[in-house]
């Protein structure tokens, strides 16, 4: 590959915007994204799902490169998120594009081929300012798909400016979003009141939710207004807000909640 005017030009003579982009597209066969309103591709890299992916490779390609055995049962739970088939056919997947290579004597998450090495180089030195100094592996990962929870944020509202305001916490192990009211004070001591809350089944579930409540932050204030009259009030008006919100004649066009635990 080499620099053009408007990109990178690869061996076959197409010009992507960068080169990891011709690296997924081009080498990889990848599909990078569609319009909404038609199937021709868009091609940004910077966008939060493939920024994540990227990490998920380098991750798996940097495991590959350690040069001592790893068991596979060990990346499953590192990166995968406990799901062994997941591993298993991400392994292959790069044993068949010629990133990995198996055999006998080689460790059972492979070991890196010549375009390997190249591809590892080069998404590392290609990574986001934000990622940067950041450690490779699971955290990386979430940190890249988290950035879509400030760019979703309504673009006209300063949290920092609301009376009430939604957080995601971790309370005992589990993942939650929090509504706290900034505004209330207790005794001599301003203090964060916690008006409501949720928990859910894991952190994308959670982070799924918050997305959906930050583009929607110009409402918080009322919300707010809405879970003083009890929790319960707050829980049944999000529901019928979200359900309001998503086209269910498309179920595979809007977002969608998963595994909502307990709601107090």
């Amino acid at each position: 590959m080499r620099t053009a005017p408007h990109g990178v030009l690869d061996e076959h003579g197409a010009i992507w915007p960068s080169i990891r982009l011709a690296f997924w597209r081009g080498r990889l066969g990848m599909r990078q994204g569609v319009a909404r309103e038609s199937d021709a591709p868009v091609f940004r890299d910077n966008e939060p799902w493939l920024e994540e992916q990227f990490e998920v490779l380098i991750a798996v390609l940097s495991v590959a490169a350690r040069g001592f055995h790893t068991a596979s049962r060990e990346l499953s739970v590192d990166i995968f998120r406990n799901s062994a088939v997941f591993q298993h056919h991400y392994r292959n997947w790069l044993v068949g594009a010629g990133l990995l290579m198996m055999g006998p004597n080689i460790s059972s998450n492979g070991v890196l081929t010549d375009e390997g090495w190249a591809a590892l180089l080069m998404l590392k030195a290609t990574r986001p300012n934000q990622l940067i100094d950041v450690e490779v592996g699971y955290g990386a990962i979430e940190l890249a798909g988290g950035r879509a929870m400030a760019e979703i944020a309504h673009p006209a509202i300063d949290t920092r400016e609301l009376a009430f305001l939604f957080e995601r916490e971790d309370i005992a192990s589990q993942a939650c979003i929090v509504l706290i009211d900034r505004k209330s004070t207790r005794g001599r001591m301003p203090m964060r009141h916690t008006l409501w809350s949720a928990s859910f089944g894991g952190k994308h579930e959670r982070d799924r939710m918050f997305a959906w409540l930050c583009a929607r932050s110009d409402r918080w204030d009322e919300w707010g207004k809405t879970a003083g009259r009890g929790a319960d009030a707050l829980s049944q008006h999000l529901l019928a807000t979200y359900i309001s919100s998503v086209d269910w004649r498309e179920p595979n066009g809007g977002e969608h909640l998963l595994a909502l635990t307990h709601v107090t």
